[in-house]
């Protein structure tokens, strides 16, 4: 009994250490790329277009404005998901960086990942094109999170992410 109560132990403290020591980064969770057929101006206005996230992000199925004032840093939103398994929840998303026609980061209140994501959007390789980047970064930097959580959201989130851009893709080629 003495051996498996220290057994226990030692998994605890193994686990508590994990949860306390922090790579200095902030772990990638996804990065996709997609070259659209328009400009970069015409792109950012729909990927900066955050109250219509719902028509091409799945997950997403409303979102509501906190306040009237114009998009930019600062402004926040209330973006409702719909997980698997877990069902309809609430976030709160703030705009962190707004740079158009170029760069739009945002950060969310979603507690498991604390999401940070940053959309570039470039000139493509002919005249007319953009490609347009977006990455998602954990605020969350524990060992413990890196080992377990990240591996899981990685493959989900990328998977996600690829089906999101695709559709975002056919969303700016329809508002042209």
């Amino acid at each position: 009994m003495a051996v498996f109560s220290l057994g226990v132990i030692v998994v605890v403290v193994i686990i508590a250490a994990l949860f306390q020591m922090e790579v200095d980064y902030e772990p990638l969770i996804a990065e996709k790329t997609v070259v659209v057929q328009a400009s970069n101006v015409d792109s950012f206005k729909v990927v900066a277009d955050v109250p219509n996230f719902d028509k091409w992000i799945n997950f997403i199925t409303k979102i509501n404005e906190m306040d009237n004032s114009r998009v930019g840093v600062g402004k926040s939103f209330e973006v409702h998901v719909h997980f698997p398994f877990i069902g309809e929840n609430q976030y709160r998303l703030d705009i962190t960086n707004y740079g158009p026609p170029k760069s739009l980061s945002f950060d969310a209140d979603f507690e498991l990942l604390l999401p940070r994501t940053i959309v570039e959007i470039k000139d493509g390789d002919m005249l007319g094109v953009s490609k347009i980047t977006w990455r998602m970064y954990s605020k969350r930097r524990s060992y413990l999170f890196c080992g377990t959580v990240l591996p899981i959201s990685r493959f989900i989130m990328t998977k996600q992410l690829q089906g999101a851009l695709f559709r975002l893709k056919l969303q700016i080629s329809h508002s042209l």
